[in-house]
């Protein structure tokens, strides 16, 4: 809808102007998880098509730790956002409530995954904060996870000119240098390395990852809103685990805070 049209919607009917609100909240949330996981999956294909080239390897195992580590930074709080606040987003949308809640956090969140680019100081001025990418740094660091910050380091070093992109062909013997282009085999084994040392990090990255993406597909079910419902893969199985149990404890505590008024202030 467009903006002004919205506004106009929320003087002259605030129920209305809250559903359309939070389904619009959710139907962003459900496009930022449908791109990441394409995304995700794009890398991991690239991976797969470069297991003998050192260079296209490494590329695109640090697109992969960046695209896990970017989406991680914009979801990671969404799942239990949504879930603190379920029964009364599920009452807006339903238009049973009046109560009219926003929240910009999240909004900015979503619209900085989506948006984001590297801005000028001049555009910074003109733009709002979630506009403005981050440091790869900043991404990188939501995922608490110290070897693949070692990984990432030593991935930047093979893209970018630096001693680690040229030692595969380079050779010292009996004193001469030898510069050789040989080196095929090298590589898959280099690959080989790279897999085994960083394979309990890499592991807990893509768990990580995709334990968020997962809940969030799930919560977005529980709203019964027919354009986002996701099929989930072994979902029982999930639905066991501690990650989800914390969801579903906000989502039963989410009903008691709405009987009791701790929404109204918010009208």
């Amino acid at each position: 809808m467009d903006d002004d049209e919205f506004r106009e919607s929320l003087k002259g009917d605030p129920v209305q102007a809250a559903e359309i609100y939070w389904k619009e909240m959710l139907y962003r949330a459900h496009i930022v998880c449908l791109v990441s996981a394409f995304k995700t999956l794009r890398w991991i294909e690239a991976l797969d098509s470069t297991f003998e080239n050192y260079y296209g390897f490494c590329t695109s195992l640090r697109g992969l730790i960046e695209s896990c580590s970017d989406a991680f930074y914009t979801l990671r709080s969404t799942p239990l956002t949504l879930a603190r606040d379920f029964f009364v987003i599920k009452e807006q949308i339903n238009r049973r409530s009046g109560v009219i809640t926003l929240h910009e956090n999240l909004e900015g969140l979503l619209l900085h995954y989506i948006q984001a680019t590297r801005l000028s100081p001049s555009q910074k001025r003109q733009y709002p904060d979630s506009f403005s990418a981050k440091s790869v740094r900043d991404y990188l660091s939501t995922m608490d996870n110290e070897k693949l910050d070692h990984l990432y380091q030593w991935l930047c070093g093979i893209a970018h000119p630096a001693y680690e992109s040229t030692r595969i062909f380079l050779f010292c013997y009996e004193g001469q240098t030898i510069v050789c282009n040989d080196s095929y085999e090298m590589e898959r084994v280099l690959i080989r390395d790279i897999l085994q040392a960083y394979a309990p990090a890499l592991t807990k990255m893509i768990r990580t990852y995709m334990n968020n993406l997962i809940s969030i597909f799930m919560l977005l079910n529980e709203f019964e809103i027919e354009n986002i419902v996701t099929t989930v893969d072994n979902e029982s199985e999930f639905k066991e685990t501690a990650i989800w149990a914390e969801v579903q404890q906000y989502i039963y505590e989410s009903e008691f805070l709405y009987r009791h008024g701790h929404y109204e202030q918010k009208t």
